[in-house]
Formats: structure tokens, sequence, C-alpha cells
């Protein structure tokens, strides 16, 4: 697969959207909740942990949340 980098300001992006195909799970994540954040990983498989001195972005109340699209 191709990886694309790109930083998005608030001006351009409301929200992202994930799928899972393996899971058939939406994730919906508002940018605001993405802030100070250079890279986004969701480990959809594990609990996050905090390693290297750096948290893990807790994916668990972005999953079918679609009641923030509203």
């Amino acid at each position: 697969g191709r990886c694309i980098q790109r930083l998005y300001s608030a001006s351009e992006v409301d929200f992202f959207i994930g799928y899972c195909l393996s899971g058939d799970q939406i994730y919906v994540i508002p940018f605001g909740d993405t802030q100070g954040k250079t890279s986004l990983k969701l480990w959809l498989t594990c609990t996050p942990q905090g390693g290297n001195g750096k948290s893990r972005f807790d994916h668990g109340p972005f999953k079918d949340a679609y009641h923030l699209l509203k």
C-alpha cells in the first residue's frame, strides 16, 4: 500500500472517518481530538498503552460514534 502524509488545519477538516474492514467498524474522530498530534495510529486489536514516554490515541470513544457527526 501507499502512505500519504499530510498536515491538516482546522479550517480544512471537521472529522476523520476510518473504516476497519476486518471488524466492520467505523471510527468518527473530530479534528479537535487530534490536536497536537503529528501522526495518528489506531490500534484496533489491542488496548492502547503508552510507550517510550508517548501516550497512544484511545480510539474506543470514537467507534461507531455517528452522533459526533451532528
